[in-house]
């Protein structure tokens, strides 16, 4: 686009929104007045309530994260758990949460792993048994990734699944094998 026309739409679209809000703010001016007296006659009765109001809701989202961090903190399977469950040869699906650049930059993973992208496994959930169980994982600070998407899972009817605490960093750190992994 050429810079003549740019400034033209540009003009024009700031004098539309500026415009509408002037208009919009001329023909309600007497109600705002009103609102202002009505708020006036409530008194201190209105700024208790919206104090109320917002208390309550900080205290919903207060109790519904630390709902949520009291189920990730169950679910999760530790490095040496899962690493005792491979030598034992317990049938695990292991899967590599990693988005394709950060594989391509790392393409290390845990022996076995299955890779997929995070979003693609949401979309296709299929591709995951039900008869063992899955431990997912990705490098993520506090498995963000694979938490969530374990939680997701879970409701939608995948009961044996897991995120792997501390992901392939913690995996790394014990010394435990990687594979140069591949494309899934």
């Amino acid at each position: 686009m050429r810079l003549g026309r740019f400034l033209l739409y540009d003009t024009g679209g700031s004098a539309i929104w500026a415009g509408s809000f002037l208009i919009l703010g001329y023909i309600f001016s007497g109600q705002i007045e009103h609102i202002a007296e009505r708020a006036a006659s409530l008194g201190s009765g209105l700024l208790v309530l919206i104090i109320a109001l917002m208390g309550g809701y900080i205290l919903y989202k207060y109790i519904g994260r630390r709902r949520f961090l009291h189920e990730l903190r169950i679910s999760r399977i530790t490095v040496e758990e899962l690493k005792e469950k491979m030598d034992q040869g317990e049938p695990v699906m292991v899967v590599d949460l990693r988005h394709p650049l950060d594989f391509d930059a790392d393409p290390e993973t845990i022996p076995g792993a299955f890779r997929i992208d995070a979003k693609e496994l949401e979309q296709h959930n299929d591709r995951l048994p039900h008869d063992r169980e899955v431990i997912l994982y990705c490098t993520c600070p506090n498995e963000a990734t694979s938490a969530r998407l374990a939680l997701l899972l879970r409701r939608q009817g995948i009961q044996h699944i897991r995120p792997l605490e501390g992901g392939l960093d913690a995996w790394r750190q014990q010394g435990y094998p990687v594979a140069s992994g591949s494309h899934g």
